[in-house]
């Protein structure tokens, strides 16, 4: 076997152990998967194997999640990251025509707690926001939050 049949095979293997039925339980129950085990002499290509795999998967999960979320009802979830093993979320909103938070200040919204607008892309311009900043139209919004499953920009502000 070469390298790039391993390397589809130990993908397949992946994809198989990660496949969600509609209700989201996995295809391949947890007690039925097994290890993976590379086998051979040194420098032959096994850890580059393993590195190069989860960093390709990993980011086609993001990008499949991402759009399941963007096509769910309501959502306006651009992209979603989950950090600190899922206790902490990062996610990017783009703020359309009918926001009704344009032209507030920062400091004037009250947001949830445990919750941070971390950076505004306007127009390519990156903005680490302070106070006095606001949000405009096509603005993308990046929040760091502990909360999860928010699925609009307005859901960041405190009920």
């Amino acid at each position: 076997m070469n390298i790039q049949e391993a390397k589809e095979t130990i993908e397949k293997a992946l994809r198989a152990y990660f496949a969600r039925d509609e209700i989201g339980f996995p295809l391949v129950p947890l007690r039925q998967q097994r290890p993976i085990l590379l086998i051979g002499p040194p420098g032959i290509g096994k850890t580059a194997i393993m590195e190069q795999i989860p960093k390709h998967i990993t980011a086609e999960y993001i990008l499949q999640y991402v759009r399941a979320m963007k096509n769910s009802i309501g959502s306006n979830v651009e992209t979603l990251y989950k950090l600190m093993e899922d206790r902490v979320e990062a996610l990017e909103f783009i703020v359309n025509q009918n926001c009704r938070m344009i032209g507030i200040r920062l400091q004037d919204m009250k947001t949830r707690p445990n919750l941070l607008v971390a950076a505004i892309n306007r127009q390519g311009k990156v903005i680490i926001p302070g106070g006095q900043d606001s949000f405009e139209a096509g603005d993308s919004v990046i929040i760091v939050t502990t909360e999860t499953g928010l699925q609009d920009i307005h859901e960041i502000l405190a009920e």
